[in-house]
């Protein structure tokens, strides 16, 4: 936990890391990619806006998300140079997303 405090981005597949990601405040891109019979069945049966468990613990988009047609090397790599350039000039966007993310430990409790 203390070495992914010293991260300014992670790229993950959804899962609890996505989680412990956003509670240690590392923006994180979250991608996903599965054969798309299994995607088709899993949106008929699951009905939810997210796939990542920050984003739906704070009911928005805070860590991008990359899912099936999304997911390619291309778009991980811009959302990723985006994210660190953000993180490099300190700007406003990066820093919102640290505060967002900061919300989960107070959502979950200390």
């Amino acid at each position: 936990y203390d070495e992914l405090q010293s991260c300014c981005l992670a790229i993950a597949k959804p899962g609890t890391n996505t989680l412990i990601l956003g509670l240690a405040q590392v923006p994180t891109i979250i991608t996903y990619r599965v054969p798309w019979l299994t995607y088709f069945f899993a949106r008929m049966t699951i009905q939810v806006p997210y796939v990542g468990l920050p984003n739906l613990l704070l009911g928005k988009e805070v860590c991008k998300e990359l899912i099936q047609s999304d997911c390619t090397v291309e778009k991980i790599y811009d959302q990723a140079d985006k994210l660190y350039q953000s993180f490099l000039i300190n700007n406003d966007s990066y820093q919102n997303t640290i505060n967002e993310l900061g919300k989960l430990q107070r959502i979950l409790g200390e």
